[in-house]
């Protein structure tokens, strides 16, 4: 788990200083020919004639001024020189939205990682815990206050999982480190949550083809980093990774088959998430 929030997080943080740094500059090439002057000048442009016997150059600059240089006026010349030049793309900064609503709605992963359990019957015994990486569809919606602050809630619901049931809801806080000069801004989400989820367990290596149910509740708090990319008409998409932070109820199991002993290990629950927005 551990390994994959970090690159999570580095996806992220990649993601921001690679689309900040991009499309800044822009490169041209042109081609020129260059004529040396033996008095330490140099003209660029195009060589209209040259006559080797004599070594008279008819030269024009990028002026359009026309020369007429005599062997003894200059030291060598070199055609078709590729010369590759840097300019400064004009930059659109697009309009953000300050103190007005905003609604998101996009789609993630999440894994899961629960609590332990142990189970045995007659001949053997095992210890397991459950994990699960549902994708969900996320909901969001609130107010900014400024440039800085969002306040407003949120809710996830799976879509692919093998969960029968996931929901995770809760408010929304949003700390943008402000700039006016681009249009990608680095953002802290914050988000106290309730969450709920059932799923069906097979009973490995113990009882072939039968299962059991199990159902948890937890509150949570997620820390976490986004990167938003402003575009026109105040619109605006997002990438996010979070981690939570989970206080969870005892897990409840129901449906354990007759002959299984079973106890709880430790309530423990942790989950992190990967999680793409439109904001609108």
């Amino acid at each position: 788990m551990n390994s994959i929030l970090l690159k999570l997080f580095f996806a992220v943080g990649f993601s921001f200083f690679a689309l900040v740094s991009f499309g800044q500059d822009t490169a041209s090439s042109e081609t020129y020919d260059i004529v040396y002057l033996k008095d330490g000048g140099v003209l660029w442009g195009e060589i209209k004639s040259f006559d080797e016997p004599s070594g008279l150059l008819v030269f024009e600059d990028r002026a359009g001024r026309v020369y007429s240089l005599g062997r003894e006026e200059y030291k060598y010349f070199r055609e078709n020189q590729v010369i590759t030049k840097k300019t400064k793309r004009p930059k659109v900064i697009h309009p953000r939205k300050v103190e007005d609503f905003e609604f998101s709605l996009g789609f993630g992963w999440t894994s899961i990682e629960g609590p332990s359990y142990e189970y045995s019957d007659s001949n053997s015994s095992l210890s397991s815990s459950f994990s699960y990486i549902p994708i969900v569809v996320k909901i969001a919606g609130g107010k900014h206050l400024n440039a800085t602050h969002f306040v407003g809630g949120t809710a996830e619901f799976s879509i692919v999982s093998s969960l029968s049931n996931y929901l995770n809801a809760g408010l929304r806080y949003i700390y943008t480190f402000d700039s006016e000069k681009r249009n990608a801004l680095l953002y802290l989400p914050i988000e106290a949550k309730y969450f709920a989820m059932k799923a069906t367990e097979d009973v490995y290596a113990l009882v072939e083809t039968e299962s059991f149910n199990m159902n948890l509740n937890s509150l949570g708090l997620s820390l976490g980093t986004g990167v938003q990319f402003n575009r026109p008409n105040m619109r605006s998409f997002s990438l996010e990774a979070k981690v939570t932070k989970h206080f969870p109820s005892d897990l409840e199991v129901s449906d354990m088959p007759t002959s299984v002993n079973y106890s709880v290990g430790e309530a423990s629950l942790f989950s992190g998430s990967l999680v793409f927005l439109y904001n609108l």
